[in-house]
């Protein structure tokens, strides 16, 4: 059973089919190990950026946008004087503290999302780029082992 999240299936696919285009190129000069490890490591690295640009850079540059929409609506609920934290919190007294209570509101959910937002791509629980990584590396070895065996 394979478990994974979003599009870390990706993560099989794009190195496989790296060492599969590579090691058929490759077999056409009688070196197709040779070809399926580079085609493993290109793969790898290949998933290791998208990875990193699914599970970190693109969910970092949404929640920034997301937060300044929500710090502006904080504010002009504080500038219209019906801003509150919720129940049981003291309201603001002055127009500064809205905005200080807003501020803070604001950083606390900053922090709640960015844990629930990042490494949503991943495939038995590890996410994407990792396995770019550890696909690169594989490939690497079985270019390596390849060559310097001469088992092509």
């Amino acid at each position: 059973m394979i478990v994974w999240r979003g599009l870390g299936m990706l993560a099989l696919f794009i190195p496989a089919a790296g060492a599969s285009g590579f090691g058929a190129l490759f077999s056409l000069f009688g070196r197709s190990g040779l070809g399926a490890g580079l085609g493993l490591a290109a793969g790898g690295v290949v998933c290791y950026f998208l990875g990193q640009w699914l599970n970190v850079t693109r969910p970092e540059s949404q929640l920034a946008a997301r937060m300044n929409a929500r710090v502006a609506a904080l504010h002009a609920a504080a500038d219209g004087g019906v801003f509150s934290l919720g129940p049981g919190y003291a309201p603001p007294t002055s127009m500064a503290e809205a905005h200080a209570q807003a501020d803070q509101l604001a950083r606390a959910e900053y922090e709640a999302l960015k844990k629930s937002t990042r490494n949503q791509n991943s495939i038995f629980w590890v996410p994407m780029q990792y396995w770019g990584l550890a696909m690169a590396g594989a490939g690497i070895l079985l270019g390596l082992f390849t060559f310097f065996t001469g088992q092509f």
